[in-house]
């Protein structure tokens, strides 16, 4: 279960900052800028669920006012134990958590088929290399390619077929696959390769690697155009040239990767004003606010045990157990309690709703009628849940904590 809320914690965060990307930032010039705040947004995804930041949140009034609220608007999680709800809640766990068992399992395993396809394109690469021919063109070593294929690169490698370029060509695709290399891109290409394996069912997280592909072409275009011994007309062709000879190297830095269109038109557009800069900086109050939401439940477990010795919680990570389950519980409750023989002759039955806390010791207290329906029936449930036997108690982030819980005490007459 803490795997699944994890990978929603993950997904959830990187859907909402696609969306927040491709509103403000995917049109504009800043490239360099663009591919940095790529990298913050995957790995802060990937690792905020880790962060706790609960102590230092706890110390600011405000955090503390906060989480006080969050706290009052959880809904109770009511815990029902009559004998027939008991079995028809039992079999519905019992699916759930098969269900997301087998869920899980599935996910799993299109997860390690996915990291799989990156290891055999990987090798394929490495495989390209071994058996390819080193060749020097223009001081820079290449491998040289005998067949019908784009230039491309991978980390230091830059493959390409000198068969298929006039002498301004490989010039220019020197230049583009130079940047790749000397800027790295490739750790970009597989780390959102492993990013896509483990949120694969994620629609925002292929949204994403396709934009961090185009960045990078953006920026090495941008790089070669600036550097200024690169005709931009000529390069442009280029690429429409080879648009018609597709590359399945999906991890490679490809010099005509698509679309073509928007390159050619991040090419010749006008650069953007340093006034737009001031749009990255809102990334930081999103950033700042999944760090508040994932920690303001260890924000208000704190404050509870600074303002009151005996917190109790309604729901936590791992509820109190009965000793042997529900069903011992329920014998428990039917071999202890005695029905009031004056409740009997006037045939009053029904329910008699309480509560209790199990303590962060296991044991029973505080029992209370919440929804009474006769004294007498009241004064027993009351009774026989004082006599419980102690819970193996609750716990919250590792820590045994009290739990509350409602119980209603079903009184019934036999016909």
């Amino acid at each position: 279960m803490e795997t699944i809320i994890y990978l929603f914690k993950v997904n959830i965060a990187i859907a909402i900052f696609c969306l927040v990307y491709r509103a403000f930032y995917r049109k504009d010039t800043f490239f360099s800028i663009r591919r940095y705040m790529l990298h913050i947004i995957l790995l802060l995804s990937v690792l905020y669920p880790f962060m706790d930041f609960s102590f230092w949140m706890a110390g600011s009034a405000t955090m503390t006012d906060f989480a006080t609220s969050y706290k009052k608007m959880i809904p109770e999680i009511v815990v029902y134990f009559s004998e027939s709800d008991a079995t028809m809640t039992g079999a519905s766990s019992t699916a759930l958590s098969s269900l997301l068992y087998y869920f899980l399992l599935f996910y799993i395993a299109v997860t390690c088929f996915l990291l799989l396809r990156i290891l055999v394109r990987a090798m394929q690469i490495i495989w390209l290399r071994l058996r390819g021919e080193s060749t020097i063109i223009e001081g820079v070593s290449v491998v040289k390619l005998d067949i019908d294929a784009t230039p491309f690169s991978f980390f230091s490698w830059i493959f390409i077929n000198p068969d298929m370029h006039n002498e301004k060509e490989l010039h220019e695709v020197l230049a583009h696959e130079m940047v790749h290399v000397r800027q790295r891109h490739s750790i970009d290409i597989l780390g959102t390769e492993f990013i896509c394996a483990i949120c694969w069912i994620n629609p925002f997280v292929w949204i994403l690697k396709n934009e961090i592909r185009k960045n990078l072409e953006f920026l090495a275009d941008n790089c070669v155009i600036n550097n200024g011994d690169v005709d931009i007309r000529s390069y442009q062709y280029h690429l429409l040239k080879l648009a018609y000879h597709p590359s399945n190297l999906t991890l490679a830095n490809q010099f005509n990767i698509s679309p073509l269109k928007e390159r050619i038109m991040m090419i010749n557009v006008k650069k953007s004003s340093k006034v737009r800069l001031i749009a990255y900086t809102l990334i930081l109050p999103l950033a700042l606010l999944f760090l508040i939401i994932n920690n303001i439940s260890a924000v208000a477990e704190r404050v509870g045990k600074n303002n009151q010795e005996d917190f109790v919680f309604v729901t936590v990570e791992k509820m109190p157990e009965f000793p042997g389950g529900d069903k011992a519980l329920l014998n428990y409750i039917a071999e202890n309690i005695n029905y009031p023989v004056i409740a009997a002759q006037n045939g009053v039955q029904g329910r008699v709703s309480c509560t209790f806390v199990v303590k962060a010791d296991g044991s029973v207290s505080d029992v209370q009628v919440v929804r009474p329906l006769d004294p007498n029936l009241d004064r027993e449930s009351v009774r026989v849940l004082t006599t419980l036997p102690k819970f193996i108690p609750g716990e919250q982030r590792g820590k045994k904590v009290a739990v509350k819980y409602s119980v209603p005490v079903r009184f019934q007459l036999k016909n």
